[in-house]
């Protein structure tokens, strides 16, 4: 019976929405590239070796923003084609004046196209000292720098050349097979062919580059980095050193190529990308200097790189086929890179942190507007939308809870069978859950479907030996009736699957949920009365009361008094959060200075108990947490807070990295025009990335509305790097100003957005306007949000949603809790 719900269940997997015809499919892609610095263009030949399946005149592929003056085909037929593209269905359609039999064939074009500086395609990245040439082509921009087949299950092989400077390094997912000299101090750089591979996955970088090198387990791992950097780089090749053994021992399965170069790419390039052999990253997330740099920012980059190791099997080995199951690809990293994280720094406590993560996700996933896991993508335009909380968090969350209810070594057993299945080709969300089934004997699939095809998530009541299911809703208002098969663990040990919604709990006085392995939250009659057994428990326990009072779900003395017994730690992260929270929403109002002189003793009280001064080798996730209170004390008005970081900036030159990001923020919170000047001249002359961050971020913290004014200009301007520059407007809004930095956005928005890739401008104006708290703001944001040219809505839904959450908040629960807790003079316990 099971085997048979499971047959149908793969049976029933929606078509795949391809864009290209299948009558001519490719093999294999030989392409040289031409790029002209000087002229911000490039030109390129391919010849593509493909297969006509049945007689066609048409071959149809894609490309974008490219010029293609020839065609020829050659083999089973000979003939002279004629390019035309379609820049609305971004095709590229070759004709020919008769039909090609079916047959082998060679294909070969000419091109060309604008190196242009956003980050898409094959472009060009100027930056203070240098420039560079590299390519980014997730989800689908390979189409820009060559006409190919652009979706993800033409898995072909690919053979590269480049023809650079003489003085520059290039780098592709192969090594070099060869290069020679050319004439005006060139040279061409020839790469060995790949393994069948997706088009988003094709890497080509050069520029003036150094490396650093290490052989780890057989492979030749490398930093890559601009020159002058290479002594930054000993801390991401140690990471690789554990990392990459780690991952061929998880997956029993050797890294399959000779090669993986870690590229850092200067100038605010945001963010990393797994192109297999041959990853990019931000600077910010592979260099480390441990005398400059912080605990976040080292724990930020063995993250990163760890999950875009973890993408060398899950996503390029294995390759999702279509982008609907997108969340097979970042869901699976994000946990993975856990995994790793707990198995190589457990003192990090890496899965009190993912919880905060979770609480993200959940944040996004219980709007009316949120998506399932698994949504419907119907053309690479809706991908952009797609790389969000529920695909990343709520994918990782729910993987998590699989493998606690399959048990960890079932679980491993199953991937290595996906893994094995499917290596060097294109799988869906239904062939993970097959291999998972044969492992572990379990309906796999009937678990999973809830979870992956519905959105929303459950809350589990528990009132004695009863449970009950529902699904969450932030407000009052009735969402569609869902169940999920819930995964219930509880303490002290012990699971069940909740199939219905009501169903038995095997004992009363139960703690559900251990260690936050499971993605829904528990109601429980008194939370006050509930044993925790762990700082993962507590951090659970804190986060589910806490996000059931903003729904009004629970009384709000009974979350304030799980966390008064809650000690300052790992497990206040949330809470922190929705104290900033709450605060913004009784912006404007007297209630807020009320909510702050409640909050600050019990925020200094935790400072005193964590302290100022980091200790040896304490976990970043401490670091943080310091570096929160110092924040939100600051914020909340606190005078000692408030002096200490003015004394220590007084002789910032050798203030703590760990301790340079609060800092600075309470001092450009309280800046004059004098302090402002000297932030912004500190920012202009950072040693690195991560100062320049934090030195901007300050000078968008300012409270006076002059000096807010001036920061929000600075992101028009060259100062920074592009995509620091244009957050500036959003961090300006998370500091106060709101109305001033979308007002300044909605003037100014073809020019912020001119700077921004087209990944990340569909979302910055509706992430923008998350920061308003009326309903009366929904109609400019309706207005001003959309993207013309792009599907955006489902973020405009998304800020929608948000908006309406926090007025709702305001309107019902910001009352009760003023009369149930702020104004009863509850003294901190702690």
């Amino acid at each position: 019976m099971r085997q048979t719900l499971l047959v149908l269940l793969l049976l029933t997997v929606p078509a795949l929405a391809r864009q290209l015809p299948d009558t001519a499919v490719p093999d294999a892609y030989r392409i040289a590239m031409h790029p002209d610095l000087s002229h911000n263009r490039f030109s390129g030949e391919e010849t593509v070796s493909l297969t006509v399946r049945q007689a066609t005149r048409d071959i149809v592929l894609n490309a974008l923003d490219l010029h293609v003056p020839t065609a020829r085909i050659d083999g089973p037929a000979h003939a002279v084609g004629h390019p035309v593209i379609d820049a609305r269905r971004q095709t590229l359609t070759v004709r020919f004046d008769q039909p090609l039999p079916p047959g082998h064939y060679a294909l070969a074009l000419t091109f060309n196209g604008v190196l242009r500086s956003v980050r898409q395609g094959f472009y060009v990245n100027r930056y203070p000292g240098g420039t560079m040439l590299a390519t980014e082509m997730e989800p689908a921009d390979a189409r820009r720098a060559f006409p190919c087949w652009d979706e993800p299950e033409y898995r072909c092989r690919w053979t590269l050349s480049v023809t650079v400077p003489g003085d520059f390094l290039a780098v592709s997912n192969m090594p070099v097979a060869h290069q020679r000299p050319l004439a005006n101090h060139a040279k061409q750089v020839d790469f060995q062919t790949t393994p069948p591979m997706a088009s988003y996955l094709v890497a080509l970088i050069a520029g003036p580059l150094e490396t650093a090198e290490r052989q780890v387990d057989g492979v030749t791992v490398r930093a890559v980095v601009r020159r002058g950097q290479k002594a930054n780089t000993t801390y991401a090749l140690d990471v690789m050193s554990h990392v990459l053994p780690f991952l061929h021992h998880y997956f029993n399965r050797a890294y399959p190529l000779p090669k993986i170069d870690m590229i850092g790419l200067p100038g605010g390039y945001g963010g990393a990308m797994e192109n297999w052999g041959a990853i990019t990253y931000d600077e910010t997330l592979l260099l480390f200097n441990p005398k400059t740099g912080s605990p976040s920012t080292r724990e930020d980059v063995f993250n990163t790189i760890a999950h875009e190791t973890a993408h060398q099997w899950f996503g390029d080995l294995v390759t999702m086929q279509w982008w609907d199951d997108l969340w097979l690809n970042e869901g699976f990293a994000t946990w993975m890179a856990l995994k790793e994280e707990e198995a190589i720094e457990p003192g990090w406590a890496p899965w009190v942190g993912e919880q905060g993560e979770s609480q993200t996700a959940m944040g996004t996933d219980g709007e009316p507007g949120a998506h399932p896991i698994q949504q419907a993508i119907h053309d690479p335009g809706e991908a952009d939308s797609a790389f969000d909380d529920i695909t990343y968090e709520k994918g990782a969350s729910f993987i998590r809870m699989m493998e606690s209810y399959l048990g960890p070594d079932v679980f491993r057993k199953g991937i290595q069978l996906y893994i094995q299945q499917h290596a060097f080709g294109n799988a869906r969300t239904g062939d993970l859950w097959a291999a998972l089934a044969q492992a572990s004997g379990q309906p796999v699939a009937e678990v999973a479907k809830g979870w992956t095809e519905q959105p929303g998530y459950p809350v589990v009541s528990i009132d004695g030996s009863k449970l009950h299911q529902q699904r969450f809703s932030p407000t009052s208002q009735a969402l569609p009736a869902e169940t999920w098969d819930i995964p219930i663990a509880f303490v002290p040990h012990g699971k069940l699957l909740l199939t219905s919604s009501d169903g038995e709990a095997p004992a009363a006085g139960l703690k559900l949920n251990p260690a936050g392995r499971g993605y829904y939250r528990v109601r429980y009659a008194d939370y006050r009365s509930v044993p925790v057994a762990s700082v993962q428990d507590g951090a659970n326990l804190l986060n589910d009361a806490w996000a059931l009072m903003l729904a009004g779900q629970v009384p709000p003395e009974q979350a304030v008094a799980v966390w008064d017994k809650t000690p300052p730690g790992l497990a206040w992260g949330q809470v922190l959060s929705n104290l900033s929270l709450i605060d913004g929403l009784y912006e404007g109002q007297p209630e807020q200075a009320v909510f702050r002189a409640w909050a600050l003793p019990r925020l200094e009280a935790a400072l005193a108990t964590v302290g100022w001064e980091p200790r040896l080798d304490e976990p970043p996730a401490t670091s943080d947490l310091r570096g929160r209170l110092i924040a939100l004390a600051g914020d909340f008005g606190s005078e000692t807070v408030r002096q200490e970081a003015e004394k220590r900036f007084g002789d910032v030159a050798h203030l703590s990295p760990s301790l340079r990001s609060p800092v600075l923020h309470v001092v450009g919170r309280y800046a004059d025009q004098a302090t402002w000047n000297k932030l912004l001249g500190l920012a202009r002359q950072a040693r690195s990335q991560e100062e320049q961050v934090d030195y901007c971020a300050a000078l968008a913290a300012s409270q006076d509305e002059k000096l807010a004014a001036q920061t929000l200009e600075l992101s028009l301007q060259s100062d920074f790097p592009p995509q620091m520059a244009v957050r500036l407007v959003h961090l300006v809004a998370d500091n106060e100003h709101q109305q001033m930095a979308w007002d300044f956005a909605v003037a100014h928005q073809a020019r912020l957005l001119s700077r921004l890739a087209v990944f990340n401008q569909v979302t910055y104006m509706p992430r923008l306007a998350m920061g308003f708290t009326d309903r009366s703001d929904e109609a400019t944001v309706r207005q001003n949000a959309p993207l013309k040219g792009a599907d955006n809505h489902q973020d405009v839904q998304h800020a929608l949603d948000i908006i309406e959450r926090h007025a709702w908040i305001k309107i019902n629960v910001l009352p009760v809790l003023d009369r149930s807790v702020l104004r009863q003079g509850h003294a901190p316990r702690l």
